[in-house]
């Protein structure tokens, strides 16, 4: 089994709420950003790639654990569970000090950006994802 992939975040106001914590859909944009990161990783930058292949989100469930707040020093990680013929599953995790805040499975299906039609993983892809399984 692999490592995941980790970015490093650090709480700015805008993302907190009323209640002084991270708000909730913040959280989307640190699972988005990270996955991101993580594609980039595997496949290559967009100018790399140029815009002919990606990645589509079509499922994610989030679980809320404990609250960030401002400031604090997040490390958002990616591992992938499983990989399919289009596509494939990863679970992102939001941790501080090594404390779960908030995690999530997410599953994407590969497109051509072209016509959007499902594109197989190509074996250097699956590769490249292997070695992030956890």
């Amino acid at each position: 089994m692999g490592e995941p992939y980790v970015e490093t975040f650090k709480v700015r106001w805008a993302e907190c709420d009323p209640q002084q914590v991270v708000f909730n859909g913040s959280y989307f944009i640190y699972f988005h950003t990270a996955q991101s990161g993580f594609w980039s990783k595997v496949i290559g930058s967009w100018k790399e790639r140029k815009g002919e292949m990606d990645s589509v989100l079509v499922e994610t469930h989030i679980r809320f654990v404990a609250p960030a707040r401002f400031e604090d020093i997040l490390h958002v990680s990616v591992g992938v569970v499983k990989l399919g013929t289009t596509s494939f599953e990863l679970k992102l995790e939001a941790t501080r000090d090594g404390q779960l805040l908030a995690e999530a499975s997410s599953w994407y299906v590969l497109v051509d950006l072209t016509t959007f039609a499902k594109l197989e993983l190509p074996q250097a892809t699956r590769e490249a994802m292997a070695a992030f399984l956890i």
